[in-house]
């Protein structure tokens, strides 16, 4: 999360702070000890993962996945590789290039 936050506030400065709730260092190693190394969970999507605090006993202790907030969803990643705007070449001559847009 933080590098995101942190690409997406070099991109289009702002006060976004206030939008998130961080946690104390005293609850993030609380989640740390029970739920292992945040490292370990995967994920496969554009999206957050939120670990519950362990200690709070309304809700499931268990990672789940949701949205990011709407502010970082302005820039996402580029997933149009079939247009022919971009083109990549791999194996040994690895390159990317910006060809123009389509008409």
């Amino acid at each position: 999360m933080s590098c995101l936050f942190g690409f997406n506030r070099a991109i289009m400065p702002g006060r976004y702070c206030y939008r998130l709730k961080p946690v104390s260092y005293g609850s993030a190693v609380r989640r740390w000890d029970y739920y292992g190394a945040i490292g370990s969970h995967k994920n496969c999507g554009f999206c957050l993962i939120l670990f519950p605090d362990p200690q709070d006993q309304c809700v499931r202790n268990q990672p789940y996945a949701v949205n990011l907030p709407h502010f970082m969803t302005w820039l996402r990643p580029w997933d149009d590789f079939a247009s022919g705007v971009v083109k990549v070449i791999t194996n040994d001559e690895a390159s990317l290039s910006f060809i123009g847009a389509k008409l």
